[in-house]
């Protein structure tokens, strides 16, 4: 109702994203969409996530984002298991995994995806988080730039 009450036109586009993973609620995400597509809304869709949502709900989530999502953006944030499991703290073990098959998943069904870290990571790091995403994934690598307070 939120969003419907909202002129749409005034925004280019719609991003599901937050402080937790959206893909908890992949079921909402997908309904808002589709209704906003029954009615016509033509606005670029894009989910922010951590890539653990196959993991979370115990199946392949992927073919969900077909039609829907013009761009997923995956938080890579490192490059090695170790790493992701001291930064991240994810609530289930084999997160970093996880994330970079669904990663190499997602592109079969949108157009664009971007793996992301931040910059605060040494420049070696980073290096190997671009092959990573570049050469092992095939998706495209952003390095965001850390807002300081």
């Amino acid at each position: 109702a939120s969003i419907e009450a909202r002129d749409l036109s005034k925004y280019q586009e719609l991003v599901f994203c937050g402080f937790g993973e959206p893909s908890y609620r992949l079921e909402d995400i997908c309904w808002v969409i589709d209704r906003m597509k029954e009615h016509g809304t033509k606005l670029v869709t894009r989910m922010d996530t951590n890539g653990t949502g196959s993991l979370i709900h115990g199946w392949d989530i992927a073919p969900e984002f077909a039609g829907r999502f013009d761009t997923v953006s995956v938080s890579l944030n490192t490059d090695t298991a170790e790493k992701y499991e001291a930064l991240c703290s994810p609530a289930q073990p084999g997160a970093y995994q996880a994330m970079l098959d669904f990663a190499r998943e997602v592109r079969k069904y949108v157009p664009q995806v971007v793996m992301t870290v931040v910059d605060t990571i040494p420049e070696e790091e980073i290096a190997r988080c671009r092959e990573i995403c570049e050469k092992d994934v095939g998706a495209e690598f952003r390095v965001r730039e850390h807002i300081k307070k």
